[in-house]
Order: C-alpha cells, then structure tokens, then sequence
C-alpha cells in the first residue's frame, strides 16, 4: 500500500507538471482541448490518492 501511495504520489507530480507545461504552451487558454483533458485526468488520479487515504 506504501509503494502504491508513492507511485501515486509520484504520478501526480508529473502529470502536474505536465500540465503546467501544456497551459503555457496554450498560452493560459485553460478551456483548451488537451488542457481539460489532462486536467480531468489530473483530477482523477488526486481523488484516487485522496480515497487511498481514508
């Protein structure tokens, strides 16, 4: 369970600074396409981490 929380964790760090990465190559345009969609994915992956808390 620890190992998976970490990978979790780590998942999370990336994708986050993925997504960070791709709303300045949109400009800030936040409604973009592939914006929202790492963003849901993003969303996911932290009430997944959340949930594995409880």
């Amino acid at each position: 369970m620890l190992d998976d929380n970490k990978k979790l964790t780590g998942e999370i760090e990336k994708v986050r600074y993925q997504l960070i990465k791709l709303i300045e190559a949109k400009k800030g345009n936040l409604l973009h396409p592939e914006v929202v969609k790492l963003s849901k994915f993003l969303d996911k992956l932290l009430v997944k981490y959340t949930q594995s808390k409880i």
